[in-house]
């Protein structure tokens, strides 16, 4: 199958891209699918998201009761459904709702069900969201797998924040793990302690350096070996930490 997909990848302006493909027991939409065409090709090469894709397999458990913080459209899910078995349990949080269709047709090609929140989530347990967060928007955009916060609330759709405590309360989740891909919103770390709660054995980040600064960055990581974590593997941007 990936013989196959790879062959596709070098057909000149790809006239027509297959229904879908299926990567490491994964199926995927390709030919109604929001990613650029860029991204289409790396994920027919089986490169996309590959990265979290290693992690999640390596450090992801059977019954794990997963926090999944920018779920996009849902690719990444499949594969913590698909590592944490049917004992598992997935909240996935996402703020563009111009995904939601997709992340839903991704999920039910795989015969999935995850419980869904639409919201820009602050990865924080024991601290409201900040004013300088709570005071933004998020504008969505077709063309954009994440879309964009906004300095102002009234220049985007109205999305709620929440923390991520809240995120857990509202469906009734005690989290052994945390997934998150937030678009910088992780350098909230970097002033606020996340007090992750004491059931939670394993985060799997991908840390932004080229939006919120390698100094910022480097402040993430070192907050969360100070709550008592230790890194285990790393790919790219992505890093998975373990309680130590």
């Amino acid at each position: 199958m990936l013989a196959m997909n790879l062959l596709l990848t070098k057909i000149p302006l790809f006239p027509i891209w297959p229904e879908r493909v299926e990567i490491d027991g994964v199926k995927i939409p390709v030919r109604d699918s929001p990613l650029s065409r860029q991204m289409r090709r790396r994920l027919m090469k089986g490169l996309y998201e590959a990265a979290e894709r290693q992690l999640v397999k390596a450090f992801i458990q059977p019954g794990d009761q997963i926090l999944e913080l920018g779920a996009s459209i849902g690719i990444v899910t499949c594969y913590l459904a698909k590592s944490g078995g049917q004992n598992g349990k997935i909240v996935s949080v996402e703020p563009n709702s111009s995904l939601r269709d997709h992340f839903e047709k991704q999920l039910r090609l795989n015969d999935i069900r995850v419980e869904f929140l639409h919201a820009l989530c602050c990865p924080l347990w024991k601290q409201p969201v900040p004013r300088n967060l709570a005071s933004k928007g998020f504008l969505s955009s077709e063309s954009s797998l994440s879309g964009r916060i906004t300095e102002s609330s009234e220049l985007g759709n109205n999305v709620r924040w929440i923390t991520a405590e809240q995120a857990c309360s509202e469906t009734r989740l005690e989290p052994t793990a945390v997934v998150a891909d937030i678009e910088g919103t992780e350098a909230v770390w970097a002033q606020y302690s996340p007090h992750f709660p004491e059931s939670l054995r394993t985060i799997i980040l991908e840390v932004h350096p080229h939006l919120i600064g390698i100094e910022k960055a480097g402040r993430v990581v070192q907050v969360v070996l100070e709550e008592g974590f230790r890194v285990v593997g790393f790919r790219n941007n992505v890093i998975a930490f373990e309680r130590a």
